[in-house]
């Protein structure tokens, strides 16, 4: 009563499937579909870190109180503003192979 589920017909219960091993091409090319995909989210997520990091390092640059200058959590986030800037040159001057 009120059960979605289709119920199996009493012919097909007992049939088995056939197994389809696909071909040493087929797997390389769905595996470097996979990397693929797995290299455009990378970069996806590169690019938004970026992203971040430049509108962190416009606030730092824009701090205008000469006493947070010298605050644990400001000279941190330089630093880590140097990092990603590092990283956006390095994705900037990355080709990928096509």
């Amino acid at each position: 009563m009120g059960c979605d589920r289709e119920m199996a017909s009493p012919d097909r219960t007992n049939q088995v499937q056939p197994t389809v091993v696909p071909s040493q091409e087929a797997q390389g090319a769905s595996q470097a579909g996979g990397q693929d995909l797995l290299r455009n989210a990378i970069a996806e997520k590169l690019s938004s870190l970026l992203v971040k990091a430049q509108e962190l390092g416009f606030e730092l640059a824009t701090l205008d109180d000469p006493k947070l200058l010298d605050h644990p959590v400001v000279k941190k986030s330089r630093e880590l503003v140097k990092e990603l800037k590092g990283l956006f040159e390095l994705q900037r001057s990355y080709k990928p192979s096509q």
